[in-house]
């Protein structure tokens, strides 16, 4: 069995990896296990058929489900980090240069198996043989209510999520049994018509998308590649648990399943995709992926629509960034709880791994703990270096020679009132914050920055900066850059 032979049976992977292809970089996720280092040979054999050519017999327009040849050429550039990249040149009309993405793998340490650490070198010395660069990371599993399964997985996705730039994709390797899987466990559980999409084979993640390149593949096809390029690869017990889940279907109900109905996989794969384009025909309209200043992802909730129509809004832009939506009551109470707010009042719904809060005409998207809204430490900073903070990473870029003085960060004080512009007169913080787009759950942990004593920058804005080095003899600061954290990470 050869990754080659894979693409050729399926070219909805080849399919799916061309629509990510503009990419910066493709971060290939690999446990170790069987599906995941399939994907990896898949996409290096998918690779090699661009730079190469794929053999005479995937070229045959004359035969349907064959691979297409690209119409461009590329060569391979050798990274520092022996990470693969493929660079080519499309021929358009224009001659524009189309870069391919960067390669490399990432895998995650749960540190829930002894043996853990062992599996970590293994995936990073068969990746080397690759001459793929493998970086390995790990995470703490913490359990708050929603099970270890899902608090690994948890940590896992807020690890890749934190990876993830401007114009990059994560492949995973779910295929379609784990499709069938994910359907049946959401079924159970009496989820509506978005749970009962299953799994997309792209979504937002943080700043990048998640791909799916392999749910039209059986497992029984990726076993064997598997099998023939790393015989030793990772058998996680943890997978047939049926203290889990997933695990209790794979190992009980599945089995059963597919003797009653051998294309048990394949018709439920094809359900999930009639029910994913039929959902996106009725509600065509795109679920919202902008974010907060504060760097949380955000819903405008129209309040000229009705309650039903208002859930359903808050499920499609949940499962937009890979979340589950909570129970029917629990969202239409949350909706309700909107609708009677007062002005000063935030609604919340909360769950074992978000919260959703309301403020300002949109639903924000947090973390399920406050643990990462640690108070300021007033403290001395250093211009033109970042500093971080519980709202992010600030830089205060100074220009010129000269002494900038005593550069400090606080919290605000009680009562505190600013100007930031010098033609206004001062303004309590509240109303001030507002305008600036910061919600009152993160008005303690907003910096203040202090030159010798007298406030210079509120946030990300300049009190009035021609006070600021006006004698010519003191180091100018002129701009205060932030780069807000997503706190889901």
């Amino acid at each position: 069995m050869q990754a080659l032979d894979v693409l050729q049976r399926y070219p909805e992977i080849a399919s799916a990896l061309e629509d990510c292809s503009r990419s910066k970089r493709w971060w290939v996720a690999v446990s170790g296990g069987a599906d995941s280092v399939a994907l990896l040979h898949i996409v290096k054999a998918y690779l090699n058929q661009i730079v190469t050519g794929p053999p005479d017999d995937l070229t045959d327009s004359a035969q349907p489900g064959r691979i297409k040849p690209p119409s461009w050429h590329t060569t391979y550039k050798t990274q520092s980090k022996a990470s693969l990249q493929v660079t080519g040149s499309v021929e358009a009309s224009k001659g524009s240069q189309r870069q391919f993405p960067e390669l490399v793998a990432v895998h995650i340490d749960h540190q829930l198996q002894l043996q853990s650490k062992r599996w970590s070198e293994a995936v990073a010395a068969h990746c080397a043989t690759l001459g793929i660069h493998c970086e390995v990371h790990k995470v703490v599993v913490e359990e708050r209510g929603q099970g270890l399964e899902a608090a690994a997985r948890d940590a896992r996705y807020r690890l890749f999520e934190s990876l993830l730039e401007e114009d990059e994709a994560l492949l995973v390797a779910h295929h379609l049994d784990d499709q069938l899987e994910t359907f049946l466990m959401r079924a159970f559980r009496g989820a509506g018509p978005e749970g009962l999409q299953a799994m997309p084979a792209k979504r937002v993640l943080g700043k990048g998308v998640v791909v799916r390149a392999l749910l039209s593949v059986p497992r029984r096809e990726l076993e064997p590649l598997a099998e023939s390029v790393f015989p030793d690869y990772i058998r996680d017990p943890s997978n047939l648990d049926e203290r889990f889940d997933r695990g209790f279907l794979r190992s009980q109900i599945v089995p059963l399943i597919k003797q009653r109905w051998p294309s048990a996989a394949e018709n439920v794969g094809r359900a999930v995709t009639l029910l994913q384009q039929e959902f996106s025909a009725l509600h065509p309209e795109s679920a919202d992926v902008s974010r907060a200043k504060t760097g949380e992802p955000v819903c405008l909730l129209p309040a000229d629509h009705s309650s039903e129509e208002q859930c359903r809004m808050i499920r499609a832009w949940l499962k937009t960034w890979g979340h589950y939506p909570p129970s029917h009551a629990s969202l239409s109470e949350f909706v309700s709880q909107i609708d009677r707010a007062k002005n000063d009042s935030i609604p919340i719904l909360s769950s074992a791994l978000y919260r959703l809060k309301y403020y300002d005409e949109h639903v924000y998207l947090c973390p399920a703990s406050d643990e990462y809204m640690a108070p300021i430490v007033e403290q001395e900073i250093a211009l033109n270096q970042p500093l971080e903070l519980p709202l992010g990473r600030f830089t205060l870029i100074a220009e010129g020679p000269g002494d900038a003085g005593s550069i400090r960060v606080r919290s605000r004080y009680p009562g505190e009132r600013f100007a930031l512009d010098p033609k206004r007169p001062s303004q309590p913080v509240k109303r001030l914050l507002k305008e600036m787009g910061v919600p009152p759950w993160w008005r303690d942990q907003v910096p203040v920055f202090e030159r010798d004593g007298a406030v210079i920058g509120v946030l990300d804005r300049l009190v009035d900066i021609s006070e600021c080095g006006a004698d010519g003899g003191l180091g100018l600061v002129n701009q205060i850059i932030w780069r807000p954290h997503s706190h889901l990470e």
